[in-house]
């Protein structure tokens, strides 16, 4: 069985279909890329599996249970995470603070919840910066402060909204190396939206490729790359070049 099944999953807004009959399975353990151009569609699938949106038409299976247009705050209980594009943390809150939103999502004990916060902020780098405020922080950090909270609620699935968005190479590179550490010792599955070709090909098992709302490939990175609906839709060929 699956970690996640999706079956047909249709979502429209007005007369835009903004995802288009998409059909696709994670299994555990996996990391899956998800990429296309601006407009594709990524985003919003994103927000159709978590309960953001309810889809006009699919399924949502996770665990074997149909989770289909389940409130996000539910489905986050079922086991699933996201970060967003635009870290969505609290500047008035500080970095600890921020990471026990998450941990309250299991449990209610103040306690408990710091205790996990901190072992969070130490498997992201940010236990020395526990008593500051994001905002005093640079870019690079407040990713990890989303980061951080959305592992915090101790997720099966892990989706990434542009995690390495903003970054530059050597920022990119480590956080890289984070997930990579952080998939390995809690086995978790990822599921990756991201436009930086240098992050998302290196770490993901399988890649799925997204155009006008549709899935117009899915396989291996390096398959991937040479299929010609790839390149002209999305990767274009100086990237295909490059490699």
């Amino acid at each position: 069985m699956a970690l996640l099944e999706v079956s047909n999953l249709i979502k429209k807004f007005g007369g835009l279909t903004a995802c288009d009959n998409v059909s696709f399975k994670i299994e555990k353990g996996d990391i899956v890329g998800l990429i296309g151009p601006n407009g594709a569609g990524k985003t919003t699938l994103f927000n159709c599996l978590v309960g953001y949106y309810k889809p006009n038409d699919g399924t949502v299976l996770f665990k074997g249970e149909n989770i289909t247009g389940l409130k996000s705050f539910l489905s986050n209980r079922k086991g699933l995470a996201r970060t967003f594009q635009i870290p969505a943390i609290m500047g008035d809150m500080t970095v600890l603070e921020n990471t026990m939103v998450g941990a309250f999502c299991r449990t209610n004990d103040e306690d408990e919840a710091r205790d996990e916060a901190l072992k969070i902020l130490m498997l992201v780098r940010l236990d020395r910066e526990r008593d500051a405020y994001p905002t005093e922080l640079p870019f690079a950090a407040q990713k990890r402060i989303e980061l951080a909270r959305a592992l915090a609620t101790k997720p099966d699935l892990l989706m990434l909204d542009e995690i390495a968005s903003g970054l530059t190479k050597t920022e990119t590179e480590d956080i890289l190396r984070m997930l990579r550490d952080i998939k390995d010792g809690k086995g978790l599955t990822l599921f990756v939206i991201e436009h930086v070709m240098d992050f998302v090909m290196p770490i993901s098992d399988r890649v799925l490729v997204l155009d006008g709302g549709k899935k117009i490939a899915e396989g291996k990175p390096e398959s991937i790359i040479e299929m010609e609906e790839v390149i002209e839709a999305y990767l274009g060929e100086k990237y295909v070049k490059s490699q």
